[in-house]
């Protein structure tokens, strides 16, 4: 894996839809584009509150949602936090496939997602398969026990990431997005928005590769 350098001081803000959540540098201030649009923006302070969808939609099965690439790719790898603050890099999992799941205990299309991320870590046990759902919020990993707690999720880790480091190393300004890298640590698939993770034909894939 590629290792992102440091990145500038920003500030950073979410600009949330109704089915997911963009970050982007707070000198991009598009606040009266985004409301004609009918999206919705909050500075990403550590003090937002779940962001409510105006209609739920039920989320497709990832092996038909998931973007799969022809070839792998290069992942650039970034430090994130276990728990109270052990530090990680992906390349500290090698040798297990990993289902890689960017997300805010706020954000409601990561939230519903949640419970079947942690059935797909369930079916697939004793695989050398793990679920690495890395949260972004600034107030850190106590917002996601207090999450897991509320939603009695006992089989994901507590993993947390500054917002432009992900950024910065994944590619992504969407969330939720997820990526799937394989047992030598190339990124084989990838998706913007919920899924459903449970899904037989994903789980398949998954121990094939």
């Amino acid at each position: 894996m590629k290792s992102s350098g440091a990145s500038r001081r920003r500030s950073w803000q979410i600009h949330c839809r109704t089915d997911d959540v963009r970050v982007l540098p707070m000198h991009r201030r598009l606040a009266s584009a985004l409301i004609a649009l009918g999206l919705c923006a909050t500075v990403f302070h550590g003090t937002a509150s779940p962001v409510r969808a105006s209609a739920d939609r039920p989320h497709p099965p990832a092996s038909r949602a998931l973007t799969f690439h022809d070839q792998p790719k290069p992942v650039t790898d970034f430090t994130f936090k276990a728990g109270a603050g052990e530090s990680r890099k992906l390349a500290d999992y090698r040798g297990h496939v990993l289902v890689v799941n960017v997300w805010a205990p706020w954000c409601l299309p990561c939230r519903e997602e949640m419970p079947s991320l942690e059935r797909l870590q369930q079916a697939v046990k004793g695989h050398r398969i793990l679920v690495l759902p890395i949260s972004v919020d600034r107030r850190g990993a106590r917002q996601v026990e207090l999450f897991y707690l509320s939603e009695k999720i006992a089989g994901l880790p507590t993993l947390t990431a500054i917002a432009r480091d992900a950024v910065a190393a994944l590619g992504e300004e969407i969330m939720p997005f997820t990526l799937v890298i394989d047992r030598e640590g190339r990124e084989r698939a990838r998706i913007t928005g919920a899924a459903r993770w449970d899904d037989p034909a994903f789980i398949d894939y998954l121990k094939g590769l």
